[in-house]
């Protein structure tokens, strides 16, 4: 009995390593699969940017360009003169339809006098043609002093100006868009995450936002937005002039990114530049507390 016993005790003894690797393994495989868990209630990413609203400036009159007080990189705030057109087309176009208008006026005028001289005769004329005539005046006479307004344009938004190769003397046609105004009003991250990831984000999260002009400043931002329509192979759904043909077969489904608009609260401006990489966290970090 006692070398079977001896045995059992040997066997049993080369078997606690294995039992004990086991259990190791088990346990490693645990903690792994709560932090994946764990990560997928708290999306993050690295393929994120900051993002800005902007505007096209383009006038809403043509003409030749006769004053341009800004320069790429300016900031400018809301009102501020961008540019100027020649005015003096317009400037006339206000004093003819002024001067038309003055004609119409008269022109009814005269057309009540007559109306009073008319009063016992059997057939009496209206004024119903020379009203129409003032109104119509009057109307031209708006829109001639809305183009001359227009032959100044300016800033809708605080911005930073960026894309100007123009300069004085070009002829620009009216809505041509000559340079671009960043808003810098209000600021975002921009964040691809992949669609696996979006049922656990939602309107209103909180994120925390690190620009890469400064890794070590955290951001704080609210999810504003969560993007509904990418193309099939991903790009930008958005209507294009060159349509692409049908795409090719793919032997391994690749998961798409789905793009989440963030708004920044009170980022640092100098922390903010459009198309600037960041890392995005969603409800951690360090500005979620």
């Amino acid at each position: 009995m006692r070398p079977l016993v001896a045995a059992r005790r040997l066997l049993e003894s080369r078997r606690a390593p294995t039992w004990r690797l086991l259990s190791i393994v088990l346990v490693a495989l645990a903690i792994a699969a709560a932090a994946l868990v764990f990560a997928r209630r708290r999306p993050e990413t690295d393929d994120a940017a900051i993002a800005a609203d902007v505007v096209h400036v383009a006038p809403e009159v043509g003409g030749r360009i006769a004053d341009l007080p800004v320069h790429e990189n300016d900031f400018v705030h809301k009102g501020d003169v961008l540019l100027r057109l020649d005015p003096v087309p317009y400037q006339l176009a206000v004093d003819l339809a002024a001067a038309n208008l003055d004609i119409a006026r008269a022109a009814l005028e005269s057309q009540r006098r007559l109306l009073a001289i008319q009063r016992a005769a059997a057939d009496i004329d209206t004024m119903d043609g020379a009203q129409a005539s003032v109104r119509a005046a009057s109307a031209v006479l708006a829109n001639a002093r809305r183009a001359l307004d227009d032959t100044a344009v300016r800033a809708p938004h605080d911005g930073r100006v960026v894309g100007l190769s123009v300069s004085t003397g070009e002829v620009v046609r009216p809505a041509q868009s000559l340079f671009t105004l960043i808003n810098t009003e209000e600021w975002f991250a921009v964040a691809n995450l992949r669609e696996s990831d979006l049922d656990e984000v939602a309107v209103g999260d909180c994120v925390t936002v690190y620009s890469m002009l400064d890794g070590r400043r955290p951001l704080k931002g609210r999810v504003q937005g969560i993007g509904w329509g990418v193309a099939a192979d991903g790009r930008d759904p958005r209507p294009r002039a060159d349509a692409d043909g049908p795409l090719p077969l793919a032997w391994a489904r690749a998961e798409h990114r789905f793009p989440v608009r963030i708004r920044l609260q009170d980022p640092p401006p100098g922390l903010m530049r459009l198309g600037a990489s960041a890392d995005v966290q969603v409800r951690h970090g360090a500005a979620c507390g």
